[in-house]
């Protein structure tokens, strides 16, 4: 059995026109539900993964490091890896494949549609519509490796959305 977590990233701002969309920051708003997502998934749920695998781009990085850091997570061992960015659903899973088999509880920090749509290929059933900024698939696998990891392997056990977590969060 193994335990993935997929997060999309935290809202990000469109406040400078002509700005390369891998360079967009996150916006107030993401700054805020970044870190009560990660104190949220560490106290309420005891969450702690072996292993994050982050996507480049400014916000999932941001997003990554401040909700890791929340959640007491030492956010230097954050794995950043282009494959993530704008992928989709296949080449995300090409990405868990490489995982090491000595990692039980991997964390994904990227983008949609890409993570959505491998939430719901892993589960093999339309399990998540519309995640969120911000929002976090808990998925069990059962597989003994990653590289077993396919379509129909896995089942939703939480999907968590700041808006149903707190006032004023997610979309």
């Amino acid at each position: 059995m193994r335990q993935l977590t997929l997060i999309r990233h935290a809202k990000s701002s469109h406040d400078q026109p002509g700005q390369r969309d891998f360079y967009r920051s996150l916006n107030e708003r993401g700054y805020v539900d970044a870190p009560q997502m990660g104190r949220y998934l560490r106290s309420a749920l005891q969450w702690k993964p072996d292993s994050v695998i982050c996507s480049p781009a400014t916000r999932a990085l941001s997003t990554a490091r401040l909700l890791l850091e929340a959640a007491d997570y030492d956010s230097l061992l954050i794995q950043q890896k282009p494959e993530i960015y704008e992928a989709t659903s296949d080449a995300i899973l090409e990405v868990i494949h490489s995982v090491p088999d000595s990692v039980s509880q991997l964390c994904l920090i990227g983008h949609n549609p890409g993570m959505e749509n491998l939430a719901n290929l892993l589960v093999g059933a339309r399990a998540i519509t519309g995640f969120v900024t911000c929002g976090v698939a808990m998925l069990e696998l059962d597989v003994q490796t990653w590289a077993e990891a396919g379509p129909g392997c896995a089942r939703l056990v939480k999907f968590l959305q700041p808006r149903s977590l707190w006032a004023g969060g997610g979309d």
